[in-house]
């Protein structure tokens, strides 16, 4: 389960990636939008000069499709697109169309995902936990709705004189491939996927209202995001891209031919690497760390630092041209392998499984959470996740009277122990948890 409702909105630089990389790779990545909305275009007119070449007459006709990441502000790189597109002597002219006008009806989606965010407040009470949702973004879309695009796009092929822009979520989908000339994928690192879904005016999959916050991180995690990284697990399989995209604001985004990030991800994984550190806040977070790495003064303090939890780090690269910031989890998938081995992919199913992070409590407001965690059958048919957690802590620096809190105590009383947790949630009484959990000095 991730822990990342909530980062701090800091992004470290300091962990920069410097693998070798040829003139070619280095020459081809775009900054800022300008740059990369060019490059796209000559894409596009490349395509043309093409279909004239092939039909001896001028035709202007192609398909482009537009997928990323959720949270991707794909009406603001289309205003762009439009924009520009003009520039190279391409007809600005095109239609496009938005795949969130295919989501099933809000209401439908509501019902169909109760199996995988159940509401049991005895269990769960503050709606935290759900299964990993495995039937992807065709599992959201309205299946007519799915079919009278296909018609849409085959009719376009057959008979279209235009530019077609199909974008959002799950244009990339298996079902609509083939209709492609081109196709790009924006992606979103961690960090900024979150602090979007966490804006008020950020709307889930296929809602048509903003959820409550809790309510609507929950469904990010199991279900929109967990809908994005299975559609990118094919598409990078299959080497489907045309154009990979890191990042979505004006001056934030780096763009390259696909053939250049898989150059540029075969170049890394030869090399040591740091991912780029998550920070977060947390009510029984310290100040070491803060004061360690400098973080900025308006911190409260820092409970955690992410330092390789694989679905939430980013990967810094210097390309020598300009620094590119990547999901560390589509380097997991172009180059996890390598990375890996074969047997180790194999077992986790792509999953990176070690994760590695910093707990800071040093001069902090209180102890870590009690955490119990499940073990493999447990955890992978109520939550469908990939593997259990198994935690090896490393004492880095104590305070005074410092302990480490491990297992129960021989002679505890589970069942006590658990009523106590329980009536605590409803009458916000202290657990006196030293007569239950064991402990040791650091």
């Amino acid at each position: 389960m991730s822990f990342m409702f909530n980062p701090y909105p800091y992004e470290d630089l300091s962990a920069i990636n410097k693998p070798e990389l040829d003139n070619e790779t280095i020459n081809s990545v775009s900054c800022g939008m300008t740059e990369t909305i060019t490059s796209i275009a000559r894409l596009i007119n490349e395509k043309l000069v093409q279909y004239e070449a092939a039909q001896g007459k001028s035709v202007e006709k192609c398909v482009l499709a537009i997928d990323g990441y959720p949270g991707v502000e794909f009406g603001l790189f289309i205003e762009r697109l439009k924009e520009h597109i003009g520039r190279i002597g391409v007809k600005p002219d095109f239609t496009s169309f938005n795949m969130s006008s295919l989501f099933r009806e809000s209401s439908v989606l509501e019902q169909e995902l109760k199996e995988y965010l159940p509401e049991d407040r005895e269990k769960d009470p503050v709606l935290l936990y759900g299964q990993l949702y495995e039937k992807g973004y065709e599992g959201l879309f309205d299946k007519e709705k799915l079919l009278g695009l296909e018609k849409v796009l085959e009719n376009f092929k057959a008979n279209g004189t235009k530019i077609f822009v199909v974008y959002g979520c799950g244009a990339l989908t298996e079902r609509l491939r083939s209709y492609y000339d081109i196709s790009l994928y924006i992606d979103l690192i961690p960090l900024k996927a979150v602090l979007k879904a966490r804006k008020e005016n950020y709307k889930n999959l296929g809602d048509s209202h903003v959820r409550p916050l809790k309510e609507k991180l929950r469904r990010c995690y199991y279900v929109d995001f967990e809908s994005a990284l299975n559609l990118k697990k094919k598409l990078w399989k299959e080497n489907s891209p045309d154009y990979y995209i890191s990042g979505d604001g004006e001056d934030e985004i780096r763009g390259m031919p696909w053939s250049a990030f898989s150059r540029l991800m075969s170049s890394l994984v030869r090399y040591p690497f740091r991912c780029k550190p998550v920070y977060l806040e947390g009510i029984w977070g310290g100040t070491y760390i803060k004061r360690l790495r400098k973080l900025p003064e308006k911190m409260i303090n820092c409970a955690w630092v992410f330092d390789l939890i694989p679905m939430e780090v980013s990967i810094l690269v210097d390309t020598g041209k300009t620094t590119i910031d990547f999901p560390f989890y589509s380097f997991v998938l172009k180059e996890g392998e390598r990375m890996l081995g074969s047997e180790c992919i194999q077992k986790f199913n792509g999953y990176f499984p070690i994760r590695f992070n910093y707990d800071d409590t040093f001069h902090g407001s209180g102890n870590m959470s009690i955490q119990v965690h499940p073990d493999d059958r447990y955890i992978k048919e109520n939550f469908h996740e990939h593997g259990r957690q198994d935690e090896s802590y490393y004492v880095v620096a104590t305070g005074h009277g410092a302990k480490t809190y491990i297992g129960f105590k021989k002679d505890a009383d589970f069942g006590e122990f658990i009523d106590k947790i329980k009536e605590s949630e409803k009458t916000y009484t202290e657990v006196e948890y030293d007569d239950y959990v064991n402990s040791v000095p650091s």
